[in-house]
């Protein structure tokens, strides 16, 4: 039950009831027939109905029931929307924050024929969109990354790391990043991709020979100890002689 103001200013309070059907259940229109004079019996108000439906393309999407016997007749109609109805451009563009969650909700449902790669595409786009924006906090972009995350599952490894850079990007700045910023992620990743300390090896030296950064700086940077810098410092300035 909410309170909500009609475009002519009235104020009204309705009572909405909304049903998410993934499956082709043959008897879901009268379900929500049911539904809706249940919360009339229950509530003593007016009702409403709303049906998403969130399966494949192919999936039926009525929006009424019909009842008719002899002089008694029933014409139940109610709104419905499937997840199908609208292009990706439409949704991402939208501004409408359910229209985000619409769009994971179409790769979900095209899992099984959409490679890790397009599915990864998509979740990108999406924060992005949500970064863009400028209307959502640095914590809610978070919430919504987690939710994409666990809702359009990928198995491949790269593509979530992939993602994983996309999050930390958009939710601390990356976008708008300075130098030292920008080569931290830098160097974290090719950490992140080596697994193994020549990996940060190489970041360190990189550190030190182009941007003459101190041992302390370029160990913050790269994430190691100060003595791992500095022995590398060492065998440096030896090649040098």
């Amino acid at each position: 039950m909410a309170k909500v103001y009609l475009k002519d200013g009235t104020e009204r309070w309705i009572i909405c009831n909304l049903e998410i059907e993934a499956g082709n259940s043959a008897d879901f229109p009268f379900r929500l027939f049911q539904y809706w004079y249940r919360c009339i019996d229950k509530f003593g108000r007016e009702a409403m109905s709303i049906a998403v439906y969130t399966g494949d393309e192919n999936q039926p999407h009525p929006s009424a029931y019909r009842s008719q016997l002899l002089d008694t007749e029933v014409d139940f109609k109610f709104r419905s929307f499937h997840i199908f109805e609208q292009t990706d451009e439409v949704l991402l563009e939208s501004g409408n924050p359910f229209a985000l969650v619409v769009l994971a909700a179409k790769k979900a449902a095209q899992y099984e024929y959409l490679t890790d790669n397009q599915l990864n595409r998509t979740r990108v786009l999406i924060l992005q969109a949500l970064r863009q924006s400028g209307a959502y906090s640095i914590q809610q972009i978070e919430n919504f990354a987690h939710f994409l995350h666990n809702f359009i599952y990928i198995q491949d490894i790269e593509e979530n790391r992939i993602f994983d850079s996309t999050i930390k990007q958009v939710t601390v700045g990356g976008l708008n990043m300075g130098i030292v910023e920008t080569v931290k992620a830098v160097a974290h990743e090719q950490g992140h991709l080596e697994g193994k300390l020549e990996g940060k090896a190489e970041v360190v030296v990189n550190l030190i020979q182009k941007l003459g950064l101190s041992n302390e700086q370029a160990a913050d940077i790269a994430e190691v100890t100060v003595e791992f810098v500095a022995n590398i410092r060492s065998k440096l300035s030896k090649k040098k002689k």
